[in-house]
């Protein structure tokens, strides 16, 4: 059984077993190919991970993740990962790709969907790019939303903004509004 990135294999029952690993990986059991040494990707690994199967660029990749969490495509400086992402905390509503920031994670690319559009904003203390629907959740100078029933709200505008409801056509909308100077 040859392991990629291998470079040291020790004999364990007449069977060779990789035992140490080319810089940039770590020795890995998969308990779901009985328990065999591999050598992943020190990038590659992920505590909530539960199965690893190999690429077709021969690297270890998560492809199922624990209870809780949802694989996950991250942009990294050396190219798009598996990642296990928080179902409750992490996921970003049509976010197809995301990228890691300080604190966390935001979206480096949304879904093709009619409507949707990526926006710098925070959110639970966050700035970070999410996707907003740009008919019903986005309001120029937004800086800040809650996610509420689903729908992202603006809660405070930027700086030199208020937020107001405005009538338009006898609709009552919520507005970030100029401040006098």
């Amino acid at each position: 059984f040859n392991v990629y990135n291998c470079i040291t294999y020790v004999v364990v029952s007449s069977v060779y077993v990789c035992s140490a690993c080319d810089t940039g990986y770590a020795l890995f059991t998969l308990s779901t190919l009985n328990s065999v040494k591999v050598c992943i990707r020190n990038d590659l690994i992920d505590g909530n991970c539960t199965t690893y199967a190999l690429s077709t660029n021969k690297n270890y990749e998560c492809t199922v993740c624990a209870t809780g969490f949802t694989l996950s495509t991250v942009n990294t400086t050396a190219g798009q990962i598996k990642r296990c992402l928080s179902t409750t905390t992490q996921i970003i509503r049509s976010c197809l790709v995301y990228e890691g920031i300080t604190g966390g994670y935001g979206c480096y690319q949304c879904s093709v969907a009619a409507n949707i559009a990526r926006y710098l904003f925070t959110y639970n203390s966050l700035s970070a790019y999410r996707c907003l629907n740009t008919l019903t959740e986005y309001i120029a100078n937004c800086g800040t939303y809650d996610f509420v029933s689903s729908l992202y709200k603006c809660s405070a505008c930027s700086t030199s903004y208020l937020l107001a409801n405005v009538t338009i056509n006898s609709v009552v909308q919520l507005k970030c509004l100029a401040t006098a100077t």
